[in-house]
């Protein structure tokens, strides 16, 4: 019905029927988005071929770029004061999303590559922050805790292939605590044209570069 709904919105150029049907999200992030389960967010069910297909199929670009947009989520944990920290997805199936517009030779594809690799390789530059953090604890500061520094950022780091979702829980000696969950692309498909073929090679490169990271931390 859902899924009906949505893709009824997306023929009648209806943005405001998307956002109040939370198109691009799916139920589990309200209740799974916290950087310290390290399980990660299941979404299985949660996929439509055929909806996907509408999507891609789109000639709208507003459409599109809804469906490229991040959107924000708050965290299932409150604090004592009331708030709540927010974290930041891209549409759960966006990968299968750019693979279905290389397939439909979409127009919107160059700019929704560009998106999803800013996305990327901001979510890399995030999680450098949070491994030097790490580091630069005055806890590890001896030199005898480097190796200790190093296995703690390890079992920090979690990648989890289905939905790719990323997630680093940074703790510190001084109790404080940061951290990350989000949502990475790549793609299978790789167009033919010299600058899309450019740029699915960079994003693909940017996505191994997250989930090897911690093959890295030395460099760090």
């Amino acid at each position: 019905m859902r899924t009906d709904l949505i893709a009824l919105a997306i023929d009648n150029n209806d943005y405001e029927m998307l956002d109040k049907l939370h198109a691009r999200e799916v139920p589990q992030l309200y209740w799974q988005a916290d950087y310290y389960a390290v399980q990660g967010i299941e979404i299985i069910g949660g996929y439509n071929e055929r909806l996907i297909k509408h999507i891609a199929s789109s000639k709208n670009e507003q459409i599109l770029d809804y469906f490229t947009d991040t959107f924000t989520v708050p965290d299932r944990a409150v604090a004592k004061d009331g708030s709540r920290r927010t974290h930041t997805f891209q549409y759960p199936f966006i990968s299968e999303l750019l693979d279905q517009m290389i397939l439909e030779n979409s127009d919107f594809l160059e700019t929704a590559l560009k998106k999803c690799l800013k996305y990327n390789e901001m979510v890399y530059n995030r999680l450098k922050e949070l491994i030097t953090t790490i580091k630069n604890d005055p806890y590890y500061s001896e030199e005898y805790k480097k190796d200790m520094c190093i296995m703690v950022c390890k079992q920090s780091f979690a990648f989890i292939e289905e939905g790719n979702f990323v997630l680093f829980d940074a703790r510190y000696s001084d109790k404080n605590y940061d951290g990350l969950i989000t949502n990475i692309a790549h793609i299978k498909k790789i167009p033919k044209t010299p600058i899309l073929k450019h740029l699915a090679e960079e994003l693909n490169e940017s996505y191994e570069k997250i989930i090897n990271i911690t093959e890295h931390l030395e460099e760090i």
